[in-house]
């Protein structure tokens, strides 16, 4: 399932569009700040970020210019604000799709397809200097060197008697063992 992290400050428009991408089978977080989406965006895996420029503790922009320098995850901008200098400098951050409001709802959705059809889903965490791609299960080195071309990570219902342990990992897609030693190390 798709992970879509919708920062919308418009209580009406947020819960309009959380219901509307919960039933079109996403896997949405809805946050109304700047700071709430920082932490989000630290603290899961994310396949799209959907973002409202004007919010009310921070630029829209600045938060795009964050996640574009710290992760691979695609935005979206969907604003009131879209004169030719706010689309043009949402394009040159890096958004994939720049939707003025008011918009239809059903070009909403087929332009959040549309982006999520051109970027794959791949989740990594980074981890004492070391990335692992979860999806592949290679471990990558600082250096770039790959010394294990697949580690045996495996799920977590090998382990039934500690539903925690089996949550976290499973959430990862991790043995149990390899998310309780990684994750609460990831930076």
């Amino acid at each position: 399932m798709k992970r879509l992290l919708l920062v919308e400050d418009d209580r009406s428009l947020g819960a309009t569009l959380h219901e509307r991408l919960l039933r079109e089978l996403y896997d949405v977080a809805w946050v109304e700040t700047k700071q709430r989406a920082l932490k989000e965006l630290h603290e899961g895996l994310w396949d799209l970020v959907i973002l409202d420029i004007g919010l009310p503790d921070g630029s829209g922009f600045e938060l795009a210019r964050h996640i574009k320098e710290t992760t691979p995850v695609p935005i979206m901008f969907m604003t009131a604000l879209s004169t030719a200098e706010h689309r043009l400098e949402g394009f040159e951050i890096g958004a994939e799709e720049f939707v003025p409001k008011p918009f239809h709802l059903r070009e909403l959705l087929l332009r959040v397809k549309h982006v999520l059809d051109r970027y794959p889903v791949r989740h990594q965490i980074s981890c004492n200097g070391r990335i692992i791609e979860l999806d592949s299960r290679v471990i990558v080195q600082p250096d770039g060197r790959q010394p294990m071309t697949r580690c045996p990570l495996t799920c977590a219902d090998q382990f039934p008697s500690d539903p925690a342990r089996s949550d976290r990992a499973q959430a990862t897609g991790l043995s149990a063992t390899v998310a309780d030693t990684v994750l609460p190390h990831v930076t």
